[in-house]
C-alpha cells in the first residue's frame, strides 16, 4: 500500500498481467487438447477402415496421432483417409508375397 492509503498501480498490473497469463495458457491448452483429440481419433479411424476393420491397426494409428498428431492425419490424407488398402494396386507386377498354405 501506499503511504496515502492506496493500492500500488504496479501491483495492479502485475497481477492483471499474471491473469492474462493464465488465461493465454488455459487456451493454449484447450487448443492443443482439441486437435490432439481430433488426432487420435481421425488417425484411428483411418487404421481401422484402411485395414478392413482391424482393431489392431485402430489402437496403432490412434497412437502414431497421439505421437505425432500433426504428421499422421496428412499421412492417413496421403493414402486415401479411410480407403481399404489394395495391394494389388500398389503392385503393378501382380505378385502377391507368400501367406502361407489355405
Amino acid at each position: 500500500m501506499c503511504p496515502s492509503g492506496q493500492t500500488d498501480p504496479s501491483t495492479i498490473d502485475q497481477a492483471a498481467a499474471t491473469a492474462a497469463l493464465v488465461h493465454r495458457t488455459a487456451v493454449i491448452r484447450t487448443v492443443v487438447g482439441v486437435v490432439l483429440v481430433g488426432s487420435v481419433v481421425a488417425s484411428a479411424y483411418h487404421g481401422y477402415k484402411r485395414n478392413l476393420n482391424s482393431p489392431g491397426w485402430a489402437l496403432g494409428w490412434g497412437a502414431s496421432g497421439f505421437l505425432f498428431p500433426l504428421v499422421t492425419p496428412v499421412v492417413a490424407i496421403i493414402q486415401g483417409y479411410g480407403e481399404p488398402h489394395h495391394p494389388e494396386r500398389s503392385n503393378p507386377s501382380g505378385y502377391l508375397p507368400y501367406r502361407g498354405y489355405r
